[in-house]
């Protein structure tokens, strides 16, 4: 059978259009947007076809490989990586770079790794090298999540546990045996200086306790200031 001119013409415009017989519709993201070839998915790289059957469409040759088949409706969802936080990363989303705290927006996701554009050029790498807030560190350089445990050296080098972040100001709500308190970021940090006082909590004994086993905490400096300064002789 013969095709004419306005048949072709009008199977180009019904593609441009993304027109499909009735009772059936185009493949969609959930923003909204039209699948095209060329377009990654959750479940495929390249969208090289797209097949439409009675009760939906699937693509590429992914029938056979007993991959993903969707209803007509049924929204497509875009391919995603893991951030260093294990938070899905995909295409839109607002990341930061660990390494310079630079602010950019993913605009391609590539397996594990993410495209991401910021200042009007765009940096490549594994998507486990971003997050989706803004980093907050101690004043030694340690990257703040809540229910990690870092310490106060301002007060007694209490030790405290990270309950909440407020990413836009870097303060960070602290909760110790004591209280909880609102601190500055850089007022923390993960490891205190090396002293005498360090050793004698680092041998097991609790914050606040000044006596293990009988033996007084000062006793204990003392003795071990002794040894030291005569092994050193």
């Amino acid at each position: 059978m013969e095709i004419t001119k306005n048949e072709v013409n009008e199977f180009q415009r019904g593609i441009r259009e993304r027109t499909v017989p009735e009772g059936m519709s185009w493949p969609m993201f959930e923003d909204g947007k039209a699948v095209a070839l060329g377009d990654a998915t959750e479940d495929c790289r390249c969208v090289t076809r797209i097949c439409f059957t009675k009760k939906g469409f699937y693509f590429n040759s992914s029938h056979r490989k007993g991959l993903r088949r969707y209803r007509y409706g049924e929204a497509v969802r875009r391919p995603w990586a893991l951030d260093a936080d294990g938070t899905k990363t995909k295409v839109g989303d607002t990341v930061w770079n660990l390494g310079d705290g630079g602010k950019g927006v993913v605009t391609e996701v590539k397996g594990d790794s993410i495209v991401v554009g910021r200042n009007g050029g765009s940096i490549y790498g594994p998507a486990s090298r971003f997050v989706h807030e803004k980093p907050v560190y101690t004043r030694d350089g340690f990257r703040i999540v809540e229910g990690c445990e870092v310490f106060y050296p301002d007060y007694y080098d209490l030790r405290v546990t990270v309950v909440r972040i407020d990413h836009d100001t870097d303060a960070v709500l602290c909760k110790s045996k004591c209280d909880t308190r609102l601190l500055p970021a850089k007022r923390l940090v993960a490891k205190l200086p090396d002293s005498w006082e360090r050793l004698w909590f680092d041998m097991g004994v609790a914050d606040g306790d000044d006596r293990m086993n009988g033996i007084e905490k000062d006793e204990f400096i003392r003795r071990a200031i002794a040894i030291a300064k005569k092994a050193a002789v």
